[in-house]
């Protein structure tokens, strides 16, 4: 495998026209600090600690047999790098295969031109993207269906009620893996076969909850898409087919998360076994 980068349908690197000289940013982390100067004292109050958007600066250079090749290049990559009010994911991938994505617009694009290079017919060129949200994410999305947690039996809570000849609660979880560095917030899906009018979506591992009170009908389809809240995109949070449902989020409506490592998800509604499937869908994340 080669080093190979991707944005707007343009490749830099690998077999590709367009070399990579030099990139920076996409491993580098800038935190815009919460604190807050003591008054009439050193130092200063600890506050929140936030990552500042990502700016990556990436280095090309390509070269051609006639000026008139050399042209053809530099055009495709004008069109592949002008200003744009939505975002685009740039795609890294490295040399084991791996594969890291931030979405991103062009900030700076410096295109010199010197007799010499337009005669050796070589052009370099400086790229400057800028990511809003700077986490960085695997580009596949990783699916998981999440069991019903469910009591089988007659069940029983320990210690006071154990009768006797009770059957054994039944209780599944599912179990998502965010093998980043920091929080995922994934699109979660309950698809009703028959109609329920509450789902309850808990993380074990750090206490998230999510309680949508609602009625969803045969056939629908609730979605609750957490990424989409987190980086403000302005599409619909919590809805069935574009039909709002935000107000049925049950306060306190804190985002949804996967944590780093290990999630243990407990999935609940108020129909019977069987009405309606939970699926999570996320990337894994990292700062």
């Amino acid at each position: 495998m080669t080093t190979l980068r991707t944005f707007r349908g343009l490749t830099f690197g690998g077999s590709s026209d367009y070399r990579i000289m030099s990139e920076q940013g996409l491993d580098d982390l800038r935190v815009r600090s919460g604190a807050r100067n003591l008054p009439r004292l050193h130092g200063a109050v600890p506050g929140e600690a936030f990552a500042h958007p990502r700016e990556i600066i990436l280095e090309a250079q390509w070269r051609a047999d006639t000026p008139a090749l050399a042209e053809t290049l530099t055009r495709a990559f004008e069109s592949a790098t002008g200003p744009s009010s939505g975002l685009h994911q740039y795609v890294a991938t490295e040399k084991d295969g791996s594969q890291r994505m931030v979405r991103a617009r062009v900030l700076t694009r410096s295109l010199p031109r010197t007799r010499g290079t337009q005669a050796l017919g070589i052009v370099t060129a400086v790229l400057v993207l800028e990511a809003p949200d700077p986490r960085i994410y695997a580009p596949p999305l990783t699916g998981l269906v999440v069991p019903e947690f469910d009591l089988g039996g007659e069940g029983y809570d320990f210690p006071g009620d154990f009768p006797e000849n009770a059957n054994a609660p039944t209780q599944a979880v599912g179990t998502a893996v965010n093998t980043g560095n920091a929080d995922a917030y994934p699109l979660i899906r309950f698809d009703a076969g028959n109609q329920v009018t509450q789902v309850t979506l808990t993380n074990l591992t750090n206490g998230a909850v999510l309680d949508i009170q609602t009625t969803i009908a045969s056939g629908q389809i609730l979605l609750a898409d957490m990424d989409a809240l987190i980086r403000a995109t302005g599409d619909p949070i919590v809805h069935i087919a574009g039909s709002s449902r935000f107000a049925d989020w049950q306060t306190p409506r804190d985002p949804f998360s996967l944590a780093p490592g290990t999630n243990f998800l407990k999935f609940e509604h108020d129909g019977s076994a069987g009405d309606v499937i939970c699926r999570v869908d996320w990337r894994h994340t990292s700062l």
